[in-house]
């Protein structure tokens, strides 16, 4: 029970630490850039729902497909 407890300390000691967050954050001053940085990527893209470019696939240049039976080979024959 003791080792759950000390458990438990360690836990809520590591989630109370500060992690050099500076003190004079200005929580208006982040939403701004936020909201900033939201239209910059609304005026990037045309349509707002529209997939990313990065998603469309490439026209390919492949050559046509060969028909069924044109050019089928013989199967082979297994030897005897």
């Amino acid at each position: 029970m003791a080792d759950l407890i000390d458990y438990t300390n360690e836990v809520q000691e590591a989630l109370g630490r500060s992690y050099d967050l500076p003190e004079d954050v200005d929580e208006y001053e982040l939403m701004g850039e936020l909201e900033a940085l939201e239209a910059e990527m609304g005026e990037l893209s045309a349509e707002p729902d529209a997939a990313p470019s990065y998603l469309d696939e490439p026209e390919l240049d492949l050559p046509e497909a060969p028909e069924a039976g044109a050019n089928a080979a013989a199967p082979e024959q297994a030897p005897a």
